[in-house]
């Protein structure tokens, strides 16, 4: 079981903590062709069986949903969820030191909406008002009550948007900060990116600032782009993990709209953020259903939320598919996940069943 970590009051949020069994028409696995129908055993909130049909122990919790889909739980690839505010932050805007994972919120009612919206894993981003952020982490909850990491070191993460750089501290302009992260900086940047470097930029020129701060840490580098960035710069396959789009919307206009497809098509694994709270945690699904209708398969789209997400994140081996000694996290539709008349009707967390009508 995954350690909870602090308590949001929420465990009335779930149904069953119980061994639980989920029998659907047709359950996605994300790891192979889907089983139609299918069923899922969660126990000790792990999954360990999925078949066709399972053997069920005493006291099993059914599930039973004849015409159903299930797929895992959704991940998002970057937020502020349950990040600690009020950070003391340096001067010259560096805090390789800084870890989202022991610097968490006591109380952030937001994960609690995303998980109403099918999301069980998400990225969590330090405040990114200084060029070398800090290190992110990757959290799932709240699963019985806590918020659990999954990951405690993500990535260090490099900020090269605008507000990265304030006029009261040193560090004031790009130019600026490349300065710093070539010389002062160096070791700091290194020291935060071993375990890889997450590049959040805005703009192609902030792109170009990125590529030679990767090219200073020398590791892979996952990059977030904003969906409407001008200009957009495809980053370099053999350095990168992947890419990682915010804010995939229809009214975007159609330079936009057709950027997941060209990642894709580019070779990159492609995942998806809402940068919440900024944004709902709806528009994660939203964005995918959004790039299926602007050349993505859905297959390809529904891998953005799920098993690409988790090896962007680096928590393949946990979550992303559905697989006997994975999370016990899933979401259930009444037609394909994106498929845009699709409703909710479950969201499963560590084998716990959310109660979606409970008030936050």
């Amino acid at each position: 079981m995954r350690r909870a970590l602090f308590t949001l009051l929420a465990c009335a949020a779930f149904l069953s903590a119980q061994d639980l069994v989920v029998r659907a028409g047709t359950v996605i696995t994300g790891d192979g062709a889907a089983l139609s129908p299918g069923a899922i055993l969660i126990s000790g909130g792990k999954i360990a069986s999925i078949g066709r049909e399972v053997a069920l122990p005493a006291g099993t919790t059914e599930l039973d949903l004849p015409t159903a889909f299930v797929a895992p739980g959704f991940i998002d690839c970057g937020t502020n969820l349950a990040v600690q505010r009020g950070v003391v932050e340096d001067e010259r805007g560096f805090l390789p030191q800084y870890r989202v994972g022991e610097n968490l919120a006591l109380e952030d009612r937001a994960v609690l909406r995303h998980l109403k919206s099918g999301i069980t894993t998400f990225l969590s981003l330090p405040p990114d008002a200084n060029p070398l952020a800090g290190r992110a982490a990757v959290l799932s909850g709240p699963a019985r009550g806590g918020v659990s990491v999954l990951r405690s070191d993500a990535g260090g993460v490099a900020s090269l948007r605008e507000g990265a750089w304030l006029r009261e501290r040193q560090v004031t302009s790009l130019v600026g900060a490349l300065q710093a992260f070539a010389t002062a900086e160096l070791d700091g940047l290194r020291a935060a990116s071993a375990e890889g470097l997450l590049l959040l930029t805005s703009s192609a020129r902030e792109q170009q600032a990125a590529g030679r701060v990767q090219t200073l840490a020398n590791v892979p580098a996952t990059w977030f782009i904003a969906a409407n960035a001008d200009d957009f710069v495809m980053p370099p396959k053999e350095t990168s993990r992947g890419v990682v789009l915010g804010g995939v919307l229809p009214q975007l206009h159609d330079r936009h709209l057709d950027l997941p497809r060209r990642i894709l098509e580019a070779g990159h694994t492609l995942g998806f953020q809402t940068a919440a709270p900024r944004y709902e945690g709806a528009t994660l699904r939203l964005a995918a259903i959004t790039a299926t209708q602007h050349g993505v398969e859905r297959e390809a789209a529904l891998a953005a939320l799920t098993s690409g997400a988790a090896k962007l994140l680096g928590v393949a081996d946990k979550t992303g598919t559905l697989a006997p000694g994975k999370e016990g996290d899933l979401v259930i539709f009444d037609r394909h996940p994106l498929d845009p008349r699709a409703r909710l009707l479950h969201v499963v967390q560590d084998g716990s069943v959310v109660d979606l009508a409970r008030e936050d």
